[in-house]
């Protein structure tokens, strides 16, 4: 049986408790140093299926200015990251656009959108 320590800090709360992840065989079996449930959740979160909120930017035509950023609903796993960050500056959106429009939906089937976070007027208007 392959088993190691493997070190994480939580990043739930200010305290950044450093935690220890005993793993074994590819398992998670405990979690030591935490300093509250919270930081149990993270870890067993991080461990089995990590996730991140993405933020970039796309590219617009006849905007004011050239890009507007854009982000996740949610949450993505983190092996869509690249895939989404690929098809989000390919992206040609055009102006206007209004804040919280939808550019990318249900990407990779994942239930995840990507919207616009601001509202970006047209040249002339």
């Amino acid at each position: 049986m392959a088993k190691h320590i493997q070190k994480m800090v939580c990043i739930t709360c200010p305290r950044g408790c450093q935690m220890e992840l005993e793993i074994e065989d590819g398992d998670l079996k405990a979690v030591r140093y935490n300093g509250c449930t919270r930081g149990l959740d993270y870890a067993k979160q991080e461990f089995y299926d990590p996730r991140r909120m993405v933020t970039a930017t796309a590219s617009v035509t006849e905007g004011i200015i050239k890009r507007i950023p854009v982000r996740t609903t949610e949450p993505i796993p983190v092996k869509h990251i690249n895939g989404l960050l690929t098809e989000i500056y390919a992206l040609r959106l055009e102006a206007p656009v209004e804040i919280g429009t939808p550019v990318i939906k249900d990407f990779a089937g994942t239930g995840i959108d990507v919207i616009t976070t601001r509202n970006l007027q047209a040249q002339g208007v």
